[in-house]
């Protein structure tokens, strides 16, 4: 073999230098961290049920069923079409959900007896404010 194949060969072999991946600026960590897909549908869903059934016996159930189906398909949704396999990012991402939910002053937690207004008010935006520091400084 000549010295010209094996240099050939050797640079083929070659693995590429490590590439740093760049930092998520704190616009993009909120897109990211916030699941405003799921948030959009349940409030969908909820508006309208609730303006067509919410006289119903059935609807605290119902409530509570789109609440929770909305959440499990937050997850599915980012994990199969995202394509978000970092365990971190669903856990905050689920509870961005479960804020903006409890802020919405909605049945699923607006009937808890511990459920108050104005802590709801406060913690959508510190929640959201906050979300995007959990990975350190975003550039």
């Amino acid at each position: 073999m000549s010295n010209r194949t094996i240099a050939g060969i050797r640079n083929r072999l070659r693995i590429a230098p490590e590439i740093p991946v760049p930092m998520d600026s704190y616009k993009d960590r909120i897109l990211k961290y916030i699941p405003v897909e799921a948030i959009v549908v349940f409030i969908a869903l909820y508006g309208i049920a609730s303006s067509q059934l919410s006289d119903e016996p059935y609807f605290l159930s119902l409530s509570y069923g789109i609440f929770i189906i909305c959440g499990i398909v937050a997850v599915l949704y980012l994990w199969r079409v995202e394509d978000v396999g970092d365990h971190g990012q669903l856990v905050v991402s689920v509870l961005a959900y479960i804020v903006w939910v409890y802020s919405l002053g909605v049945l699923p937690f607006a009937g808890f007896w511990w459920y108050n207004a104005i802590f709801a008010g406060l913690l959508l935006p510190v929640y959201t404010f906050c979300v995007p520091l959990i990975d350190g400084k975003p550039v």
